[in-house]
C-alpha cells in the first residue's frame, strides 16, 4: 500500500517545481514587456496600427488604382503621409533608447547626418524603432511591415523636396527668372503660379530632372534637363558635365526603384513582409546607403551647409 505521506510530499515537490517554472516564466515575460515598451510598441499596439493601416489602404483603394499617373501618385503620397503621421504619433520611445537609435543612424550616415532635416531624422529613427519592435513580436513572420517602409521613403521624399523642389525654385528665383521661363513641371496647370509643396512626391522627381520614364529612364524634356543641370553645376556638385549627368541618372534610378519597389507596394498591398522591409532599409539606409551616397556626393551643398553653421 502506498504511503499517503510520501505521495503528498511528492505532489508538493511537483507543485513547488511548477511554481518555480511559472515564476521564472513571469520574470521573462516582464523582461520582454520591458524591452518592448522601451522600443516603443507592444503586440497590442502593433495589431492596432496594422488594422489602421489596412483601413487607410482600403479607403484610398480607388485613387491608388487610377489610370492617370499624377492622380495615382498624389494618392500614394497622401496615403503615405496619413500612415507616417499616424505612426509618428503612435510610436513612443524612452529617451535613452532614442539616443541609442540616433547614435546608430549617425554612424550610418557619418557627416551626412548633419545635413538631414530634423523631420527626416525623426522619421528614420521612428522607422528603426518600429522595425525592431515588430520584428521582436513577429514570431512567425506574419506581421505587416509596410509602415516601416513608408517612414523611410517619407524621409527620402523630404530630402528630395528640399533639394530638388524648394531649393531649386529658390535658385531659379535668385536668377531673376520669370515664371514663363520656369520649367513647366514646377508650375500649376495655368502656368502663372509655382506648384504648392503638397503636389511634390517621389513621382515628380524625374520630370523635374527633365527625364522620361517611358520604357526606360532617358532624356526627356531638354529645356527642363538643361535648367536642372545648371542648378546641379552651380549649387550641388563639384563635377564636370559628364559626371553630373551620371549623378542625375544614378539618382533617378535610385528614386524610381524606391518608388516602384518599396513605396508603392507598402502603400497599396495588404501586407509587406519582413524580407521586403529589410531590403528597403538596406537599400536606402543600412547596406547600400543610397540616401547617404546621394547627399554626400553633393559636395557644394555640403560645404555650403557647413559654412552656414559656422556663421550661425
Amino acid at each position: 500500500m502506498n504511503d499517503p505521506k510520501k505521495e503528498l510530499e511528492s505532489i508538493q515537490q511537483e507543485l513547488d517545481s511548477l511554481k518555480q517554472q511559472l515564476d521564472e516564466a513571469n520574470v521573462k515575460i516582464k523582461f520582454h514587456e520591458y524591452i518592448f515598451s522601451n522600443l516603443g510598441l507592444n503586440i497590442n499596439e502593433i495589431s492596432v496600427f496594422e488594422n489602421k493601416i489596412l483601413e487607410l489602404k482600403k479607403n484610398n483603394a480607388n485613387e491608388l488604382s487610377s489610370i492617370n499617373f499624377d492622380s495615382k501618385e498624389l494618392a500614394y503620397s497622401n496615403l503615405q503621409n496619413e500612415i507616417v503621421d499616424y505612426l509618428s504619433k503612435t510610436v513612443k520611445c524612452k529617451d535613452d533608447n532614442l539616443e541609442r537609435y540616433e547614435s546608430i543612424l549617425k554612424d550610418e550616415f557619418d557627416n551626412v547626418w548633419k545635413v538631414l532635416s530634423t523631420e527626416s531624422k525623426s522619421y528614420l529613427i521612428t522607422s528603426k524603432i518600429t522595425f525592431d519592435s515588430i520584428k521582436k513580436n513577429d514570431l512567425n513572420d506574419t506581421l505587416d511591415y509596410s509602415g516601416v517602409c513608408l517612414l523611410v521613403t517619407k524621409a527620402l521624399e523630404i530630402e528630395l523636396y528640399n533639394i530638388f523642389f524648394k531649393d531649386y525654385i529658390d535658385y531659379l528665383l535668385g536668377c531673376n527668372l520669370n515664371l514663363e521661363k520656369f520649367p513647366n513641371v514646377l508650375l500649376t496647370d495655368d502656368k502663372d503660379k509655382i506648384k504648392p509643396y503638397y503636389l511634390f512626391s517621389l513621382g515628380s522627381v524625374l520630370s523635374i530632372f527633365g527625364l522620361s520614364r517611358k520604357n526606360t529612364i532617358s532624356l526627356g524634356n531638354m529645356y527642363c534637363y538643361h535648367k536642372f543641370e545648371k542648378y546641379c553645376e552651380e549649387k550641388l556638385y563639384s563635377l564636370n558635365q559628364s559626371e553630373i549627368q551620371d549623378e542625375i541618372f544614378d539618382n533617378a534610378y535610385f528614386i524610381e526603384k524606391v518608388r516602384k519597389d518599396y513605396r508603392n507596394p507598402a502603400a497599396h498591398t495588404g501586407h509587406l513582409t519582413r524580407t521586403v522591409c529589410s531590403e528597403c532599409l538596406d537599400y536606402i539606409v543600412d547596406t547600400e546607403k543610397q540616401l547617404k551616397r546621394m547627399l554626400e556626393n553633393m559636395t557644394k551643398r555640403m560645404d555650403s551647409y557647413v559654412n552656414e553653421c559656422r556663421n550661425y
